[in-house]
């Protein structure tokens, strides 16, 4: 079970009957253009499909259906021992090996097997790895004693930003270490998110570390990764256990920064309130007026302006924005819609004007001597837009797929990108030009 759809719609153990909802979607009729290339979409469809089942069975819960109608509790769970165990109920589970009551942070919990349990919480077991893990690398030597097991409570909380039922256990209320209050709001982030992840920093009164957090604002595992929080993934034997920032993966939260900052600034311009507006320009100005000055951006800049470079991370800043309702989700949406669209209209365009560079590396597209040469005969803003999206593409299922445990890391398969590169643009310059003769839709038509 993948960390994607593991934690999908948990219901309370009290619902004894699901509905399910079944979706039909009218089918609608190819466009008589491709009635003449059948056999060659047949190919297509059967080598996009080869050797993709350890990444393709990654799933997301974005389309599902929100739990309706449920309140939040928290469950205490009694101190018993029990000889029946189950399946560890952590993200990433691996055996069962000891008691969930027996941990000392924060965790997810796997709604199934809470279901499962029936209710006997004292069953619910865990694995040798974050049993260990959760004792030694994320809290400090001793920090268990200080907790009385018998505070062992399962929380139900809606997610902050997905708003979706979610468990989630604690040894008290919180942990000194990883649980936080943000502008006045607690929030609650599992531990293991906050290993080697800087997402969550102190900053002033903004952010600060709470313990005996009540009542706090839950992030899921999920909506964390995809606000650009890590959980931590086991680096495999003899290898080095790195932070996000040594890895490159909170490079770009500046810019992200930005964009929020500049869609929070949009929904101020809407609003009709002027001493709202005017009140934030006066707060905000004789801060950035110095930086108007500058004509360009110098190395030195620190020496000429006075100001404290510890800023909120961009994580926080989409807290306080979430927290605060401004509506920047949408927003950003509308404004990306139409972004692909001018992209696409411009892309169509840039392959309907190539047919003279495609006359002019006839040769290499009807007889190429490599796969290489085959596609460098493509116009090359083509290759570019689809080469750049298929290799991120890749990146991500690659990463997905290295996070399942005890399994050797994989590397991403290059020759991948240029093998769907190649089904991809040919297929459209043959939409375009049918009559070009391309080398690739030739030999898979004589494959039939």
């Amino acid at each position: 079970m993948s960390l994607y759809n593991m934690y999908e719609n948990i219901p309370e153990a009290s619902i004894l009957e699901m509905v399910e909802t079944e979706i039909e979607s009218d089918e609608s009729e190819e466009p008589a253009i491709f009635a003449l290339d059948e056999e060659y979409l047949k190919k297509i469809v059967e080598l996009y499909t080869e050797d993709t089942s350890e990444t393709d069975s990654i799933s997301t819960d974005d389309n599902d259906d929100l739990i309706s109608e449920l309140c939040s509790e928290d469950i205490i769970i009694e101190q018993k021992e029990s000889k029946i165990l189950t399946r560890c109920v952590i993200v990433n589970k691996i055996d069962g090996f000891r008691t969930l009551w027996q941990l000392c942070g924060v965790w997810q919990i796997d709604g199934e097997s809470i279901i499962e349990a029936d209710g006997i919480l004292e069953q619910l077991g865990i694995c040798s790895y974050h049993f260990n893990h959760d004792q030694k690398n994320l809290h400090d030597p001793g920090f268990k004693k200080t907790k009385n097991t018998g505070q062992s409570i399962l929380h139900r909380k809606r997610c902050l930003f997905c708003g979706k039922l979610f468990y989630f256990f604690t040894r008290g209320l919180g942990c000194e270490k990883h649980s936080w209050n943000i502008i006045g709001k607690n929030i609650q982030v599992v531990c293991n998110g906050q290993v080697n992840c800087s997402a969550l920093e102190s900053y002033d009164s903004v952010c600060k570390r709470h313990n005996e957090v009540k009542s706090p604002r839950y992030v899921c595992c999920n909506c964390y990764e995809r606000e650009e929080g890590h959980l931590h993934i086991k680096p495999g034997r003899g290898r080095a256990m790195l932070s996000c920032i040594e890895k490159g993966y909170h490079r770009e939260d500046i810019k992200k920064s930005f964009h929020l900052l500049t869609q929070w600034f949009l929904n101020v311009a809407k609003n009709e309130n002027f001493e709202y507006q005017k009140n934030i320009l006066t707060a905000i100005l004789p801060q950035i007026i110095p930086f108007f000055n500058l004509p360009q951006p110098t190395t030195n800049t620190s020496q000429h302006i006075n100001c404290n470079h510890n800023i909120p991370n961009y994580f926080v800043l989409k807290i306080i924005m979430k927290i605060n309702k401004i509506p920047i989700d949408f927003q950003e949406k509308e404004s990306d819609e139409k972004e692909y669209e001018e992209i696409g209209q411009k892309m169509g365009q840039e392959l309907w004007k190539s047919s003279k560079h495609l006359k002019k590396n006839k040769n290499n597209l009807q007889n190429p001597e490599s796969l290489s040469s085959y596609i460098g005969a493509f116009p090359r803003p083509l290759i570019t837009f689809f080469e750049s999206m298929l290799t991120s593409i890749l990146e991500n299922k690659t990463a997905e797929s290295n996070r399942k445990q005890h399994s050797p890391l994989k590397k991403m398969d290059l020759q991948k990108v240029n093998t769907l590169l190649s089904l991809l643009v040919s297929s459209l310059v043959n939409f375009a030009f049918p009559y070009s003769n391309l080398w690739l839709p030739s030999v898979l038509a004589s494959l039939c």
